[in-house]
């Protein structure tokens, strides 16, 4: 069993985190990192899974409870935009190439993950989407990423169609030609 001390850790960059955006920062990136869980394969054993879920909950938990608590105590809930997100989605099932040891595992996913957002304008209580049963493919209302970046920018005071340049003949902007916010999200 991990010791908690790492969550405890992470809790106190949450605060400071606060702190700076008190301090009117404006922005900031707490990263997190999970337990290491590279290379095992968990296709036919989840105990793996099973016994670092307790150090990744207690990681991840309570030190964003308390940052969006913090928040809104500090009167900075409404101006402040919490995302929560991972890297990547995870395969619900494992790889498993022949011959590769190396590459056996959960593999990324691409099109469906888990994402919290919350005060800066966001609509609270809001679940957007939904997958399939196993969480392979994606069942009700996707979102582009594009999309969500989109909407970030919004929340932002940005108009994504606004951050467009002209290069080689073509419309280049950081959302690409297609994005839309997300006007379900917006509280």
């Amino acid at each position: 069993m991990r010791s908690p001390v790492f969550g405890l850790k992470w809790l106190g960059q949450m605060r400071t985190g606060a702190t700076l955006l008190a301090a009117v920062l404006g922005l900031t990136h707490l990263p997190a990192l999970a337990a290491e869980t590279r290379g095992q394969d968990f296709s036919h054993d989840i105990e793996p899974i099973l016994a670092e879920l307790p150090f990744n909950a207690g990681m991840a938990d309570q030190p964003i409870a308390a940052l969006i608590a913090d928040l809104k105590q500090r009167g900075l809930l409404d101006e402040t935009l919490v995302v929560w997100a991972s890297e990547f989605g995870r395969t619900p099932l494992g790889e498993n190439r022949p011959g590769s040891k190396a590459n056996t595992g959960r593999d990324h996913h691409p099109f469906s993950f888990t994402m919290l957002l919350c005060g800066g304008g966001i609509r609270g209580g809001t679940v957007y989407g939904r997958t399939d049963e196993i969480g392979w493919g994606i069942h009700e209302s996707p979102v582009h990423i594009n999309d969500l970046h989109a909407t970030i920018l919004q929340f932002f005071g940005l108009d994504n169609r606004r951050l467009t340049y002209r290069f080689q003949g073509r419309d280049f902007r950081l959302t690409d030609v297609g994005a839309n916010v997300m006007q379900a999200w917006i509280g």
